[in-house]
């Protein structure tokens, strides 16, 4: 059980490294022209390049999109402010353990980013190596 804990406790912690670097432009721009054209009620759902699931919502204040790639073990959370400028991306578990959050002003300025796999020695490929191996 004990083992169970700390998996669960590393998995928060450590971070994917195939995944791709996003370009700043095209990533952190919500296009609310092409959703608000496809939403049905609040929210827009599509498949991109047959491998990446993409959920968009409408809240009062805010958009939000969830990217699932297929094969991965992480999404990445964005929220956005109504003038389409990125807002905070998130890094996390579908069962929302985080491992790392961006946060951005009304500009689309970085202004925090916190990284919760910082000063961890091992990556996500060496714990599911260990978990295989256990």
């Amino acid at each position: 059980m004990k083992l169970i804990i700390l998996v669960l406790a590393l998995l928060s912690l450590i971070s994917c490294g195939a995944q791709n670097s996003q370009t700043k432009k095209s990533m952190n721009t919500f296009d609310i022209k092409t959703f608000k054209k496809n939403k049905i009620g609040s929210e827009y759902n599509f498949i991109k390049d047959d491998t990446i699931d993409i959920r968009q919502l409408e809240w009062e204040d805010e958009y939000e999109e969830i990217i699932k790639t297929k094969n991965s073990y992480f999404e990445i959370y964005k929220s956005y402010y109504k003038n389409g400028k990125i807002k905070m991306l998130v890094e996390r578990f579908p069962n929302k353990f985080v491992n790392f959050i961006k946060e951005y002003d009304e500009n689309g300025n970085l202004i925090k980013e916190t990284d919760y796999d910082k000063g961890f020695n091992y990556t996500w490929e060496d714990l599911l190596k260990f978990l295989k191996e256990r």
